[in-house]
């Protein structure tokens, strides 16, 4: 596969399965789909053939941070999120925090409504000089990026930042370092 994704194997899957019926392929990871082909060498290349010529829905790209060393330059798809986490590199220091609340719709006592939990993320950007920059909930990779870059942090520190949130689990996402 061009783009291993746990979706697009079930995809490849399903699509064999009703194809030809029964358990022909199983999806073994995001990767690999084993399937089971005819004995028969003739039967074989048709088998292959037919399997060739299926349309298949790729599932969705896994969300990736590109970074290219060289130029400083990130590149954040849409839906890259960042986890709770601190980091602090030279005078620059990242703070996510997460925090679950319960949502009540029309208050505590109202059946008609249906209670949620709700997650909430607090970010923060500190500098040595006190400045301090706090997002609300929902907050994405590519706003911590912009507010690193405009306190004046270098590409290197940056890219430190971003490998540390890394390291640690706290981006939802692929980080490539180029």
């Amino acid at each position: 596969m061009r783009h291993p994704n746990y979706q697009t194997a079930l995809n490849i899957s399903k699509a064999i399965n009703q194809t030809f019926g029964g358990q022909v392929a199983k999806a073994l990871n995001k990767g690999q789909v084993e399937i089971s082909a005819p004995i028969d060498s003739e039967d074989r290349v048709m088998f292959v053939a037919m399997i060739q010529e299926l349309e298949i829905e790729e599932g969705r790209k896994s969300p990736k941070v590109v970074f290219n060393s060289r130029t400083g330059t990130v590149v954040i798809s849409q839906r890259v999120t960042v986890s709770e986490a601190a980091v602090s590199q030279g005078g620059i220091t990242v703070t996510v925090l997460e925090s679950e609340s319960v949502s009540q719709p029309g208050g505590a006592f109202n059946t008609a409504g249906e209670t949620a939990v709700v997650q909430n993320t607090q970010i923060a950007v500190d500098e040595d000089d006190g400045t301090t920059m706090v997002w609300p909930p929902g907050t994405n990779l590519q706003e911590i990026v912009d507010a690193i870059n405009n306190i004046g942090a270098t590409p290197e520190a940056l890219m430190q930042i971003l490998q540390a949130l890394d390291e640690v689990g706290a981006i939802n996402g692929e980080l490539v370092v180029i």
